[in-house]
């Protein structure tokens, strides 16, 4: 059985490898927090929990992902402790965990002045990190629509290097994990619409069908929500009559 030093060690010598530009004080930075937060949780193995943010911090660096991804994958179970409960079976749960980690991630992140950039990717990292991901393109075109590309291919990445870390009756979901990779990629060589900037109507277009102030905006995301769910086809003469009939129905 591995130390926790000997972990600490794996995986900043996997930094120095794989993602040499990483800001070590950043990443140290965070580890010490993570470590005094999970200083009294052990695994089901008697082992130290910190072990296993150190392993998924390690598979991060090998994959050649930024410091902030690596921070990420220190603090993204530091709200555990605090969520724990004994269920009648004798089942240990984490409810909430999520939640709680984004909490003090944000709080951490804020008191050691972190750019506002890196902790908004860190926070974000932590609170998606267990959320579930299924290879299904209308859930992966939202994620894609609300994190951008590069923000979802390290959260999709975040979710494999956690399922890795963890033990080997969870692997079947690397498989998904790398479905969902490849369903990214094609998603993308389809130039898809993600966002409002790139449908085939705007807050004119609205205007001339009647709508006004804030209402535009309320149905332009109704456009976007359509094409994202592949209800309508990204063509303007698909939305203006999507829009036409959301206003015969308000």
């Amino acid at each position: 059985m591995e130390t926790k030093q000997e972990h600490y060690e794996s995986m900043m010598q996997a930094i120095a490898r794989y993602a040499p530009s990483a800001d070590l004080e950043v990443i140290q930075r965070a580890y010490a927090y993570a470590d005094e937060k999970h200083k009294n949780q052990l695994r089901k193995s008697g082992e130290p929990y910190i072990i296993h943010p150190l392993a998924v911090a390690e598979i991060v660096a090998e994959i050649g992902l930024d410091t902030d991804a690596i921070a990420a994958a220190l603090l993204h179970d530091i709200g555990k402790p605090s969520c724990f409960s004994l269920a009648e079976d004798g089942i240990g749960h984490f409810f909430g965990h999520s939640d709680q980690s984004t909490s003090m991630a944000e709080s951490i992140l804020s008191r050691l002045r972190f750019d506002n950039a890196s902790k908004e990717q860190i926070v974000r990292l932590v609170r998606y990190h267990d959320m579930p991901i299924t290879a299904d393109r209308k859930p992966i075109k939202r994620l894609l629509s609300k994190h951008g590309e590069d923000a979802t291919r390290q959260l999709i990445e975040l979710h494999k290097a956690d399922t890795l870390g963890q033990s080997a009756i969870c692997r079947h979901r690397i498989a998904i994990f790398e479905e969902v990779s490849q369903m990214i990629n094609e998603i993308l060589q389809e130039e898809s619409c993600f966002t409002l900037k790139d449908l085939a109507v705007n807050g004119h277009d609205m205007m001339t069908l009647g709508f006004q102030g804030p209402t535009i905006g309320r149905v332009l995301q109704e456009c976007l929500d359509a094409v994202l769910d592949e209800q309508i086809p990204n063509e303007h003469e698909a939305l203006m009559a999507f829009a036409k009939d959301r206003q015969l129905k308000s």
